[in-house]
């Protein structure tokens, strides 16, 4: 079963964010699944907290998302993230159903 980490901010310093994808990069692209999404231009639809950046991370399962999330590797990137960044957010769902389709 597959689960998503999605992300959602707005970048509120430039070159702090920078330093923020130079260090996680390659860990990043190194362990997640799939790299489904990066928008920098998300159009809000609905709530007032929330940014205007989205990503969008898929994994085999929702062990190894929290596994990725809570690794020493992206917890020593991620106070950069929170320090260049407002309105963010991180969520972690998974693909199983919970209703029944029609």
């Amino acid at each position: 079963m597959s689960a998503y980490i999605i992300l959602n901010y707005t970048v509120e310093d430039a070159a702090a964010f920078a330093a923020y994808q130079a260090e996680a990069r390659d860990y990043v692209l190194s362990s997640v699944l799939d790299f489904l999404v990066y928008e920098t231009d998300t159009e809000i639809i609905e709530g007032n907290n929330v940014g205007h950046q989205t990503v969008i991370f898929r994994f085999n399962s929702p062990e190894k998302a929290r596994e990725f999330y809570n690794s020493k590797e992206y917890q020593k990137a991620l106070p950069l993230r929170l320090r260049s960044t407002s309105k963010h957010f991180a969520i972690l769902v998974s693909d199983r159903p919970k209703f029944a389709r029609p």
